[in-house]
């Protein structure tokens, strides 16, 4: 059976200075196995092999449970501790793994595993503090996944509004999937906040005919997709919306306060009446976390 020891070392492995690794003896004492966990340069996890007999030594890279690509080892952690904590798997208040458990369990640098940590406590699952164990703040029971309706239809004791301009704009020919633009539209950029945390940003075009309705500023308290509904109620005749799914982009992680690469939902909502003229073009983007959509698809299925 082979034995296994701890040792440190003050190298490097192919440029990244090496924190630890493992050395594995085969009974013989013929060949020597040495893993190097790098963690304070890059998010790889190497191996080293050599073998006595030879003298010969190769490189490789270890990526059993994640793989390298176009997505971040620490973006590709981040959304498996994501996926146990909206699943309740890690509940409100519980401490989860430290980093020196994340790192062995996933096979990733300790580096790898605090940059997840990093992710998740930006987006308000996890709370993290020096000298103090991370735990889940997030209740997969109580706190509400913000739906594609019910992010209409309700809110949290903690929502705010956050308009960062208003001012006229039309909305691009090509986000419209269906319908034709009127003639002139008002646009609201803004964020959706809860207990401090925006979760949403938007872009809300609005024809004007339907913007003059509204009550002076109220886009500033309310939802701008639940003003369109309350005062096109007469004028409204059709909804309809596209969702796409990828990564947060520079711009986007920058105004949700998340790293670049989280999942996000992106939400084209438009709105038209009996004419097919557009009074309402909303380009929204939720992080992934807070964002759930459901629909009945028994017609698809027969």
């Amino acid at each position: 059976m082979s034995t296994i020891s701890n040792l440190r070392t003050s190298g490097g492995f192919a440029g990244c200075p090496a924190s630890a690794f493992h050395c594995e003896k085969e009974p013989d004492g013929t060949a020597v196995h040495q893993t190097l966990f790098c963690d304070t340069v890059c998010d790889k996890y190497h191996s080293r092999t050599y073998q006595k007999s030879t003298g010969h030594v190769t490189n490789q890279t270890q990526s059993s449970l994640l793989k390298a690509g176009p997505v971040t080892l620490y973006a590709q952690l981040a959304e498996i501790l994501r996926r146990k904590i909206v699943a309740g798997v890690w509940a409100y208040g519980d401490p989860i793994p430290t980093l020196e458990e994340l790192a062995e369990e996933y096979e990733v640098a300790r580096v790898t595993a605090r940059q997840a940590i990093q992710m998740l406590s930006a987006e308000g699952l996890l709370s993290s503090h020096r000298g103090r164990r991370t735990t889940v703040i997030y209740d997969a029971k109580t706190q509400p996944i913000f739906m594609s309706v019910g992010s209409v239809e309700r809110d949290t004791p903690d929502f705010r509004l956050k308009v960062f301009s208003s001012e006229p704009g039309m909305p691009a020919r090509e986000d419209l999937f269906f319908g034709r633009l009127s003639d002139a539209y008002w646009l609201i950029s803004k964020a959706d906040m809860d207990a401090g945390s925006t979760y949403s940003v938007s872009k809300n075009f609005i024809a004007r005919k339907l913007f003059d309705r509204f009550p002076e500023g109220a886009f500033e308290r309310i939802k701008v997709a639940r003003l369109v509904s309350e005062y096109g109620r007469d004028m409204v005749s059709v909804w309809k919306e596209k969702v796409t799914v990828g990564m947060s982009d520079e711009d986007e992680s920058r105004l949700l306060g998340c790293a670049q690469l989280t999942p996000v939902a992106r939400i084209t909502r438009i709105c038209a009446d009996v004419e097919g003229t557009v009074l309402y073009v909303g380009k929204l983007t939720y992080l992934g976390s807070r964002y759930e959509t459901q629909r009945d698809i028994t017609h698809l299925m027969k």
